[in-house]
């Protein structure tokens, strides 16, 4: 059991801020076919919650699984609800009142934000809340995701988008929050003691009640993996770390008691022959039922002091497209999604080329020869939005350039543009 102390609520993904140096990194044994990480591998080097999660390496790294699943999830979830929504899209320069509006808790320095849920383009509200949000280096990192981007002036979205930086506790509510439609705590319950813990249920799905919540977490059944000199936690920080029956235990009465469906999913592969142990993170998406009625407390809300501190916002450029027809953003977005994949697929033949001590020629060529899978491009989040077909998509690329095989399986650019 974690002791009960009064030490402030831990509601931050970042752990550099005047913090003990983390947990070392425990190669496993060699039996267990786990690679230990090379000064060439990029895996979790941008994942600085759980460090020690470095001594398995994951593909893609772990952090990108989480980030892209958790938005995944939101895309599938909430893009009907928002395309029924964007028929009362206004016009004018001021925030419209259609779109989604997602509160990330425990946000840290926004990085899911700029490359993962910045392209949903029905997401018109973004308020990410953190205890440290006021500290200089964590402002100032999330400010530089927060903030637009050269080609967000260039290629203005066709809705608007208000993106917040709030210092507050996902225990305490705030009336800017009310109306939310989705909730995000990635990676942040095993760091709330648990008094905290226990008044997080009441304030997410009680009060704000959003369409959708995602929860993720450690999977404790999976640090085995990290090696028979792995003891403890993952993290100095963590005030527990669940196995999948607890998690289960904790999340089917919320479900229950707040009207909502849970699911459970694993992100990150166990090592082959330890596939009894689960995924190294584990994820509860839980969904409103259409019978529980009113979607937040709005009655009370204007009840509620503004607790939390607004510490960077900005307004999206956009410029409405309802005259556009469907086919030419869809082309569009097609054309930069294939663009951007085929243009990392380069990059990372070019790193393991040069990794494997191949000369400049050997590696040039694999570069050149690249190809990607079509699905990624179908499920890219700025093309699930569309639904659009394998079939379709491959026409709107062969049209604009690109070569497609005759299965309708891999995207690759022509001889000219390669």
């Amino acid at each position: 059991a974690v002791p009960d102390t009064d030490e402030p609520v831990a509601t931050s993904r970042l752990d550099e801020l005047s913090s003990p140096p983390p947990l070392p990194l425990h190669s496993p044994p060699a039996k267990q076919q786990l690679q230990q990480q090379s000064s060439n591998n990029s895996c979790c080097s941008e994942d600085e919650h759980d460090r020690v999660e470095a001594s398995v390496v994951f593909s893609p790294p772990l952090y990108i699984q989480r980030y892209s699943t958790v938005c995944n999830l939101l895309s599938n979830s909430l893009k009907h609800f928002a395309a029924n929504s964007d028929s009362n899209a206004t016009t004018n320069t001021t925030m419209s009142s259609s779109g989604i509006k997602v509160v990330d808790f425990g946000a840290a320095e926004c990085k899911m934000f700029r490359r993962w849920i910045k392209p949903l383009d029905f997401v018109t509200q973004y308020i990410a809340v953190d205890v440290a949000a006021s500290h200089a280096a964590l402002a100032e990192s999330a400010r530089h995701n927060l903030k637009p981007e050269l080609s967000d002036y260039l290629a203005k979205r066709r809705l608007p988008l208000h993106a917040r930086l709030m210092c507050g506790s996902v225990c305490e509510p705030d009336p800017r929050l009310v109306g939310a439609h989705a909730a995000l705590l990635v990676e942040l319950i095993e760091h709330l003691h648990p008094r905290d813990l226990d008044r997080l249920p009441e304030q997410v799905f009680g009060c704000l009640k959003p369409r959708i919540v995602i929860v993720t977490t450690p999977n404790a059944d999976f640090n085995v993996c990290f090696g028979p000199s792995f003891a403890g936690f993952r993290h100095w920080d963590h005030k527990f770390e669940w196995s999948r029956a607890e998690f289960e235990a904790w999340a089917k009465p919320l479900a229950s008691q707040y009207s909502y469906s849970v699911e459970f999913i694993g992100i990150g592969s166990p090592p082959a022959g330890m596939e009894s142990v689960g995924h190294c993170t584990q994820a509860a998406v839980f969904r409103l039922l259409e019978s529980s009625g009113s979607a937040s407390c709005d009655r009370v809300a204007k009840d509620w002091p503004e607790r939390y501190t607004v510490v960077y916002e900005i307004h999206y450029p956009y410029q409405p497209q309802a005259d556009v027809p469907r086919e030419q953003r869809l082309a569009e977005e097609a054309a930069y999604c294939a663009r951007s994949l085929l243009a990392y697929e380069r990059r990372r033949r070019r790193a393991s080329a040069a990794a494997a001590g191949e000369d400049n020629a050997v590696s040039a060529d694999a570069a050149a020869d690249c190809r990607v899978q079509l699905q990624s491009v179908v499920r890219h989040p700025c093309i699930a939005p569309f639904e659009a077909s394998a079939v379709e998509l491959a026409k709107l690329l062969s049209s604009a350039g690109f070569l497609v095989d005759e299965n309708f399986e891999w995207v690759r650019e022509s001889a000219e543009k390669a």
